[in-house]
């Protein structure tokens, strides 16, 4: 009788957590997240524009058994000049550090709602988007957000949009640094 009543509590407890982990959320039971482990694709685009400069970055990846592979496009343009720097890379993430990555995504807290960046001043115009590709589903997480970690970041999937108050992309992204190039960039700036 004991094992019965516990195992009772243990379900009441499970849908509990459920109901409140979507109540939280602000996400609807009916509209989970693809399980972003099994991404196919990852696409990052990484831009900046100030008075001076715009910067463009753009990683392109494929899964295969061991990796994550593609090519990442770099761009630099003073705003004086007609014809923008650029370079192109191969990329190759491992898939133990790619799996770390969306496994951060995976722990974003989301709450339905409009999308609106933190803009504090000028000069200062930043467009981050990691695109993911799900077994047919396409997850984008994003910001146009300035400061630090360009918190909030929105979410779009299904045809939802979510606000995320949190620096868990940032803290991906950072997981992927090493592997991004963004030395590449960084030369491509000092060039005179």
């Amino acid at each position: 009788m004991m094992f019965k009543q516990m195992k009772l509590l243990a379900g009441l407890f499970l849908i509990a957590c459920g109901l409140c982990f979507a109540g939280c959320t602000g996400i609807p039971l009916d509209s989970k997240v693809p399980d972003l482990l099994q991404a196919d694709s990852i696409q990052i685009k990484n831009s900046w524009a100030g008075l001076a400069l715009v910067t463009k970055q753009h990683h392109s990846l494929q899964r295969d058994d061991k990796a994550f592979r593609g090519k990442a496009q770099f761009s630099v343009a003073r705003r004086n000049s007609e014809q923008p720097r650029q370079a192109i890379e191969d990329i190759e993430i491992p898939l133990d550090v790619a799996q770390s990555f969306l496994k951060t995504l995976a722990s974003l807290p989301l709450k339905e709602g409009k999308y609106e960046p933190k803009i504090e001043h000028t000069d200062d115009h930043p467009s981050i988007s990691i695109e993911l590709n799900v077994k047919g589903e396409t997850v984008v997480i994003f910001t146009e957000s300035q400061g630090k970690d360009h918190i909030p970041w929105g979410v779009t999937f299904k045809g939802k949009t979510f606000v995320a108050a949190s620096d868990i992309p940032a803290r991906a992204l950072n997981q992927l640094g090493p592997y991004l190039k963004h030395d590449v960039l960084q030369n491509l700036i000092e060039q005179k």
